[in-house]
């Protein structure tokens, strides 16, 4: 007894172009000879010869235009039993895909494709659909992942993984601004000046200490130091705020 594989192949069911199907046409000579019997125009001989009489068959045919949607349905368990390389990352939808592609290229699919039939194409704006499909699947299994990370967290380790994109952005600002002189009236006093604001109102420890160095070392004698001395001793008093305690 041969026991079931790791993939299930579903019926292919064709959305029929037209919604008819179309007749076409096969005229087998010399049927005689194939079905070994004797021709009686031809004195009772049973070769292959162009006397025979041609026996024209007529068939139903998908027409073309005609679409076709494949279903395989993987029982991971199973393959992870049977090949667990392949089960991991989605090594056997890889190689799948890269069977179809291989299908649709050079082989066709069902029956006579040694004269055409079963010639098809991939639905480009179909697989764009599906692959948009996957990331969306992953993009909502990867946050509802974070999301139960986050429940694990505690308050102050929230608040420090909040803080670091809000940094981060600020230190770009600063890359990028350090590119030409310092002007003191610029974007670049304007962004610190909410960065400011924003981490004044933290109360994790770690992120106010990680503000005021941040701070510090966007404010050095070559660039950044407010040319105020007020402004500078506002910005310096910020800074030792951070430094302690809230």
């Amino acid at each position: 007894m041969i026991g079931a594989g790791a993939l299930s192949f579903w019926d292919v069911l064709p959305q029929i172009a037209g919604d008819a199907l179309q007749v076409e046409v096969m005229t087998p000579h010399q049927s005689h000879y194939y079905q070994g019997k004797a021709e009686p125009r031809s004195g009772g001989s049973s070769s292959p010869h162009d006397s025979g009489q041609p026996n024209p068959i007529h068939f139903l045919t998908v027409p073309p235009g005609s679409r076709f949607t494949f279903h395989v349905q993987c029982d991971l368990p199973f393959l992870a039993r049977l090949a667990p390389a392949l089960a991991e990352g989605g090594q056997w939808q890889a190689l799948l895909q890269a069977a179809f592609a291989h299908a649709f290229a050079w082989l066709g699919f069902g029956a006579k494709t040694a004269v055409g039939y079963g010639a098809m194409r991939e639905d480009e704006a179909a697989a764009e659909r599906r692959e948009q499909a996957r990331a969306d699947r992953e993009r909502e299994a990867a946050a509802a992942a974070e999301e139960e990370r986050k429940k694990g967290l505690s308050a102050e380790d929230r608040a420090w993984e909040e803080a670091q994109p809000v940094i981060a952005a600020f230190r770009a600002e600063f890359e990028k601004a350090r590119k030409h002189a310092f002007n003191p009236g610029g974007p670049f006093n304007q962004a610190r000046q909410a960065f400011v604001k924003t981490a004044l109102a933290w109360t994790e420890l770690r992120s106010r200490a990680a503000a005021a160095e941040t701070l510090a070392a966007t404010a050095t004698k070559e660039w950044g130091r407010p040319s105020n001395k007020e402004r500078w001793a506002e910005l310096q008093a910020v800074i030792a705020t951070l430094k302690g305690p809230p």
